[in-house]
């Protein structure tokens, strides 16, 4: 065999070792992405509510009712373990309210004044913690009543000024809490707010590609 030909053999023995790493570490990547992989959740958070409940005082304070569901995208098993929603008032002052309840808005509004509706309406607790089998989508079927952490300090619709919510969610993924949505009620959404009333506004996300679209709409 002369030099030019054992030339051509080392390449193409280089090269073969070469696809041969290479399909290597695609079956590994293969392996990890179908078998190991532990994707972030995905949420998906509507039809923002704040309900009119009874203080102290006399006056009502606002509690707030988010629909919530939770892709797992990921291949293992995904564990929500809490939510907690914190709302910011004008003054920056911060509000921690914690997820108590499932509840039918839409029974609370259709039940009107009668005196059972408050239990009517409850559609039990939020069961927490939970999983979400791989590649699937868990849906709250009623919105996710929260009330506050502290009764003594509770959003008061009086008060002039928006007030912002985030919605922070504690997952497997993470051993912090993680932002899953941020909505913002404006004074003029709440300010009617009164015992037992409720108010509700659009998702921001619904909303925030919708001004640009109208600006450049053509028929």
């Amino acid at each position: 065999m002369n030099d030019e030909n054992r030339r051509k053999m080392t390449t193409l023995q280089k090269l073969g070792i070469l696809v041969g790493v290479l399909a290597f570490i695609l079956s590994l990547a293969n392996f990890w992405f179908n078998f190991l992989r532990k994707a972030k959740p995905s949420f998906v958070c509507s039809r923002w509510t704040t309900i009119g409940v009874q203080h102290g005082d006399g006056f009502p304070r606002a509690a707030f009712a988010v629909k919530i569901s939770i892709t797992n995208n990921g291949v293992k098993p995904l564990t929500v373990k809490d939510f907690l929603l914190v709302a910011r008032d004008k003054n920056s002052t911060l509000f921690y309210y914690d997820p108590i309840l499932l509840f039918d808005v839409r029974q609370w509004i259709e039940e009107g004044n009668k005196a059972d509706k408050v239990g009517r309406c409850q559609k039990g607790q939020v069961p927490l913690p939970f999983v979400v089998t791989p590649k699937t989508t868990f849906d709250f079927e009623h919105h996710v009543f929260f009330l506050p952490a502290d009764k003594t300090t509770m959003i008061d619709p009086r008060v002039d000024g928006p007030v912002t919510l985030r919605l922070y969610a504690l997952t497997d993924r993470s051993s912090k809490y993680k932002l899953a949505s941020i909505q913002q009620f404006n004074h003029e959404d709440i300010k009617d707010l009164k015992m037992g009333s409720v108010s509700s506004v659009l998702s921001d996300e619904s909303v925030r590609f919708r001004p640009e679209f109208i600006k450049n709409f053509k028929w």
